[in-house]
């Protein structure tokens, strides 16, 4: 079924794998004499869009042409490939986190695009944004349906996509020709640069055509309903892609790669270069919850061997409370650093200290053996002059540290 007006054109199919799909051509902005055309072929669940601008005024116009199609089904999730997932909720939420600026700004939000619109209008994105050309996705557990451009010609190919929710939570998907990127351009990380318009012109009685491809599916495992479309994307656009090594040699270098991502370090543990950027981030965060106390934090690090990091952990482990121990030796106590008293017959025997936070004891552990490594600190290897004062010197290893223990021993020297 098929409708045709001054500017929009409409097309209806029903009976595909979704309840219905409307497809529909609109110029922008709409101008008399100038008429917008859609034609949908289907073959199962793939259809072949044709959308036609045809400009019959006496005069020249400009415009821009948007391809709309409407499955119909309420959608759970929402995918821009490589632009945008599910409108990057996570950021989403950091971003409105009123009572922690700070940690907005850190990540990165809400300089980056988020949902599905900005200030009330939806986000536009170039084609060459993604991986496939001007595709939208939209899908629930059940259905899964996708529109992106075609690359037989250069005037399909040059263009950008958006998605718009409707009140019934389905989306609406568009393809525009040619490229635009509102209603900001996301020029570099956390940059948003003026929206960038560009236009078709026509002449009288010239014609401008564009093609592009919509499919849908069910997708294979919940939240993946990408791995349903890109196979089908694949066979459409058919990517002039040949294979630069033998499947062997590839296979050879994944291994490789993942050998080296999994590599053991001198500690002992698996290494993973990935984990270093959630290590980094999550020292920022510390940082960030600490601030309101950095005065302690700045105190505290002032002792050889602890640094600003480790004072954050030492605080937010003790609290800023002291007065919930009772001395110093309490504190070193709940701490799990104070030699035990292990003796039988007037024989001594293990000194292994109790258990205690393992998160703290490792801390101060770490400290020690930092501090005794300064040559300008009270804190000397050479421990002469601390038993001269009268300590008792105590060396603990923490296990952690040392892959060759099997079991905690502490060890008293």
């Amino acid at each position: 079924m098929m409708k045709r007006f001054l500017g929009v054109a409409v097309v209806v199919l029903v009976g595909t794998a979704v309840a219905d799909v409307a497809f529909s051509a609109r110029t922008i902005p709409v101008t008399t004499g100038l008429e917008a055309s859609v034609e949908a072929r289907r073959d199962g669940d793939v259809w072949r869009v044709t959308a036609t601008a045809r400009n019959a005024a006496a005069t020249n116009v400009t415009f821009k042409l948007a391809l709309a199609a409407e499955p119909g089904f309420a959608a759970t999730r929402y995918l821009i490939p490589g632009v945008n997932y599910n409108g990057n909720a996570f950021v989403q939420a950091i971003a409105g986190d009123q009572h922690n600026p700070d940690r907005a700004a850190a990540w990165g939000a809400p300089d980056i695009p988020t949902g599905w619109e900005k200030d009330g209008e939806p986000w536009i994105f170039a084609y060459d944004r993604s991986g496939i050309p001007s595709c939208t996705i939209s899908e629930n557990k059940d259905t899964v349906f996708a529109l992106f451009a075609s690359v037989e010609d250069a005037a399909s190919h040059v263009s950008a996509c958006s998605m718009e929710r409707k009140p019934d939570g389905s989306f609406r998907h568009l393809v525009y020709w040619p490229v635009t990127e509102a209603p900001v351009s996301y020029t570099d990380k956390r940059k948003f640069s003026p929206r960038y318009d560009t236009w078709l012109t026509l002449k009288p009685g010239e014609t401008f055509t564009a093609h592009a491809w919509a499919c849908a599916g069910r997708p294979p495992w919940p939240d993946y309903g990408f791995a349903a479309i890109f196979p089908v994307a694949w066979k459409l656009l058919k990517p002039d892609v040949s294979a630069q090594l033998p499947v062997a040699e590839v296979l050879r270098l994944d291994k490789a790669f993942m050998d080296w991502g999994r590599r053991a370090t001198k500690t002992g543990f698996w290494y993973n270069p990935y984990l270093d950027d959630v290590i980094a981030r999550c020292e920022l965060e510390l940082y960030v919850r600490m601030r309101p106390h950095w005065a302690a934090v700045e105190l505290l690090s002032g002792i050889p061997g602890i640094t600003e990091l480790s004072a954050s952990l030492i605080l937010s482990e003790t609290g800023f409370d002291m007065s919930q121990f009772e001395d110093a030796d309490h504190l070193c106590s709940w701490a799990g650093l104070v030699p035990g008293n292990n003796e039988s017959a007037g024989k001594r025997k293990s000194g292994r200290t109790r258990k205690g936070n393992a998160m703290l004891r490792t801390t101060l552990v770490n400290c020690a053996h930092a501090a005794v490594k300064r040559k300008d600190s009270f804190f000397t290897d050479d421990s002469s002059l601390m038993e001269s004062l009268g300590y008792e010197v105590h060396i603990v290893i923490d296990p952690y540290d040392n892959p060759k223990l099997t079991k905690e021993e502490d060890f008293v020297g």
